[in-house]
């Protein structure tokens, strides 16, 4: 049995996303390296601690929100780490089902948080954000090229829109986020 853990530890380790196991009532039962450096970026305020950001307790939240009518479906929620840089991460949380293995290992359910950085802002992760944010479907358009570090300017040609619709819909997605980040948080 103590090789099936160093394997299985070994496995979570070189996954390559952060991985976090949770329970309903959000305290963090393991987390790897990515997942612990993943969670300092979106908490700097509290270095070495284990809490848990307020984006992954959200989408935790989500879950149990959902979880009479949603059986074996999981909830993505995508944030971008700030408006200057071009990172984004995306959390997913799903049911993980453990069986207990003796008297003395913790009783599940527990939630799996899988936390994957880097993702390029493309519009399927942007049709993963437009509900979380309230953001309409042009509001969407323009954010996810934006982020995708395009102008302004290139915006408007690729959309055939005028730079000043441009900015009017910026400027209301970039308000739909702040009011987000301040109800998560």
């Amino acid at each position: 049995m103590q090789l099936d853990q160093l394997l299985y530890q070994a496995i979570l380790e070189e996954f390559g996303h952060g991985i976090l196991l949770v329970t309903p009532d959000h305290q963090q039962v393991y987390a790897n390296t990515q997942a612990r450096n993943i969670c300092q970026n979106l908490s700097p305020s509290s270095p070495g601690s284990p809490s848990i950001p307020s984006l992954v307790r959200y989408a935790c939240k989500c879950l149990l929100q959902t979880q009479a009518s949603s059986q074996g479906k999981r909830v993505v929620v995508d944030h971008s780490l700030s408006p200057q840089q071009l990172v984004t991460v995306r959390i997913t949380a799903r049911w993980l089902e453990v069986p207990k293995a003796s008297a003395q290992s913790p009783e599940g359910p527990y939630i799996l948080v899988i936390l994957e950085s880097s993702i390029p802002p493309e519009a399927s992760v942007i049709r993963a954000v437009q509900p979380d944010y309230g953001f309409t479907p042009r509001e969407a358009e323009v954010w996810s090229l934006a982020r995708a570090g395009h102008t302004y300017r290139e915006v408007a040609q690729r959309l055939f829109i005028s730079l000043n619709t441009v900015k009017k819909h910026m400027k209301s997605a970039l308000a739909k986020e702040r009011s987000f980040s301040e109800l998560v948080c």
